[in-house]
């Protein structure tokens, strides 16, 4: 700030030195008045003539802190109300429980946090993205991934309606689902449209746009738990390449994913170095060190056309879980299925689940797909000795996937009681 003080002794740039100066000094925390009398000081200490143009500037500094309040006044307030440092020790957690890790999709999309989704273009990140939005608000699991029902907002720029509406019939279908019980999916498509949502001043401090407001403003009144963001390109009104510039952008959406207590994924496209190179990353290391979790869906980049339709899903970054080698995906009637290999906790609970189910059935017992029944499949073989330490959480995956494989029923079934009941019974192929 010396160098500007200098510039204003000067005389040089007065007008542009002193907006300058009073935008810093509110973000500082300095009052309106306290700012008037050190900018009016500093002008009277000038040495260059005190003429009409000098008078102006000074009869100009009020408006001028004035205007710099308007502008940067929110992050003075917010300073001036922030607590002091607090300290603690690791006493004050004595004897309480370690509070469980949450997560939107877990090992790969926590809450309160952002989480990137790099991918090259044309592969599919946003019809993933809206697979992730349908299972969240249907709780069932995506790519694998058992989820819980999460109520979820979309805001994707480069799709417009017709294009979202077909591709939602997709994965509705997947599912077994019409549209209209995917009552908790809420779309915006702002194709066309300014979709800043952080801009940059001269002076690269970040300041957040009316559409950002009124971003955290919906979500908190549509009480979401994941908000979706699709594509980076459209929202971040700076320089990719500065660290600074994307470390205050990601700063703003953990700020709305603290705001709704849940998730953000933005959607984003790798450069052509990330692409190379096999990272996925675009522009500064900053956008891979801020986020908490990066995930980057690529091709298999197999000349053979047979893999045309195969992506991996990798883990790049995971700040809270294990880096895994990816998920491979197949694009098959308009969305993506995981393709199970041999080793994957799922395929193991699946074959867990078909034991379990052979072995009820020669019990002359039955499960059923019911949370609500004392019978559920999942809460009972997870009981069994077959289960082999297979969670029941897993079990429900393999059971959804178990039916979208058309391997497993729902049968009418006899009870000694002449009583009818659904019951669970594997397909013969």
């Amino acid at each position: 700030m010396g160098h500007l003080l200098a510039n204003v002794h000067a005389g040089h740039k007065l007008h542009e030195t002193l907006v300058i100066l009073a935008a810093k000094l509110v973000v500082a925390g300095m009052g309106d008045g306290a700012i008037v009398n050190l900018l009016g000081a500093a002008m009277d200490t000038s040495i260059t003539p005190h003429d009409a143009r000098w008078q102006k500037r000074y009869d100009d500094i009020e408006r001028t802190v004035e205007t710099a309040r308007k502008k940067y006044g929110e992050g003075a307030a917010k300073t001036e109300k922030e607590p002091p440092l607090t300290t603690f020790t690791p006493q004050l957690w004595h004897g309480k429980p370690t509070p469980r890790r949450q997560w939107c999709v877990e090992g790969l999309i926590p809450q309160a946090n952002v989480t990137m989704l790099n991918g090259d273009g044309g592969l599919g990140k946003t019809l993933l993205a809206m697979q992730l939005q349908v299972a969240a608000a249907l709780g069932v699991p995506w790519l694998g991934v058992q989820m819980e029902p999460i109520r979820s907002l979309g805001v994707y720029c480069e799709d417009d309606a017709d294009e979202l509406h077909r591709r939602i019939v997709n994965v509705g279908a997947h599912y077994g689902r019409d549209l209209n019980s995917i009552k908790d999916v809420h779309l915006s498509s702002r194709v066309g449209e300014d979709n800043v949502l952080v801009r940059f001043d001269r002076n690269d401090v970040a300041q957040s746009t009316a559409l950002y407001q009124e971003l955290c403003e919906q979500a908190m009144n549509l009480g979401v738990g994941l908000v979706v963001l699709d594509s980076l390109h459209d929202l971040f009104g700076g320089d990719e390449i500065k660290r600074t510039h994307a470390r205050q952008f990601i700063g703003f959406l953990r700020r709305l994913a603290l705001k709704i207590n849940g998730a953000v994924l933005v959607c984003a496209h790798p450069s052509v170095a990330g692409m190379h190179n096999g990272t996925g990353t675009s522009g500064s290391t900053a956008w891979n060190n801020t986020v908490r979790s990066r995930l980057y869906l690529t091709g298999l980049g197999d000349k053979d056309a047979a893999a045309d339709n195969i992506r991996v899903l990798k883990n790049m970054k995971a700040n809270y879980g294990p880096r895994g080698n990816g998920i491979e995906i197949t694009w098959r009637d308009g969305v993506f299925v995981r393709n199970t290999p041999c080793d994957d906790p799922y395929g193991q609970a699946a074959q867990v689940f078909l034991q379990c189910l052979n072995k009820v059935a020669t019990e002359g017992r039955y499960a059923s797909r019911s949370t609500n029944s004392p019978e559920y499949a999942p809460r009972i073989f997870s009981r069994m000795p077959q289960a082999k330490g297979v969670t029941k959480k897993n079990l429900e995956a393999a059971m959804q996937q178990l039916f979208a494989q058309g391997r497993i029923a729902v049968v009418n079934r006899q009870k000694p009681n002449r009583h009818y009941v659904e019951a669970l019974e594997k397909v013969t192929q």
